[in-house]
């Protein structure tokens, strides 16, 4: 069995997005309030509901949902090129700052803690020797 589960991306407004969702659900009933044209009691309730439901739909995919799917003990695998090259000793901006090398290691440190064990990362460095 393949598991799958959506989350919101880590640093999505939740309390922005609610409050939006309940100010778009009182648009959505009022639309609907006015007796002119006249609408069949279905038409009245269906209406409002549709509405209501694009509009938070709409909201919440801006909300950049993702999908995560176990892919059945296949775990992702991740190359992680790693550049042994003399241009990595230079410094990242200018004299006395830090080199790229140490740069190019706080990156892979943090790729390495925001994967959290989800993937295989296997590091392959080029560009030692010829």
């Amino acid at each position: 069995m393949i598991l799958s589960f959506i989350h919101l991306a880590p640093n999505a407004p939740w309390l922005v997005l609610a409050a939006v969702s309940l100010g778009l659900a009182g648009l959505a009933l009022w639309a609907y309030r006015f007796a002119l044209p006249p609408l069949p009691t279905v038409a009245r309730r269906v209406l409002p509901t549709l509405r209501l439901l694009c509009f938070v739909a709409l909201v919440w995919l801006l909300a950049q949902p993702v999908l995560e799917r176990d892919r059945g003990g296949r775990g992702t695998r991740v190359a992680l090129l790693i550049d042994r090259s003399w241009s990595m000793d230079l410094p990242v901006a200018g004299p006395g700052s830090p080199s790229r090398a140490s740069a190019a290691e706080a990156a892979r440190v943090e790729l390495r803690r925001a994967l959290g064990g989800r993937a295989t990362i296997r590091e392959v460095p080029f560009a030692g020797r010829l």
